[in-house]
């Protein structure tokens, strides 16, 4: 128990997202996972999730061939602003 309460607050307190020079998104959940790589080209679309009862709001990324993950930075907006500009 202690365990899966230490993975899920390392995940939650030191995840970042990292936008390269070559155009990649790198979500990096901290030193116990691995890291996620995601070709901006390859993203298809983008939604943005409000808030509802105790979940945090989020932005689904849907990538690739059926690919989604969903990510929560803390400046949403500038997040999806620079996924659209880095897309051309």
């Amino acid at each position: 128990m202690v365990a899966v309460f230490t993975l899920t607050l390392e995940r939650i307190l030191h995840t970042a997202y990292i936008f390269t020079d070559d155009d990649k998104l790198v979500i990096d959940h901290g030193k116990f996972h691995k890291q996620q790589v995601i070709h901006i080209c390859e993203i298809v679309r983008t939604e943005r999730f409000a808030p509802r009862l105790l979940q945090p709001e989020y932005i689904l990324i849907c990538y690739g061939a059926g690919h989604k993950v969903a990510v929560r930075p803390v400046n949403s907006g500038a997040f999806l602003a620079e996924i659209k500009k880095r897309q051309g």
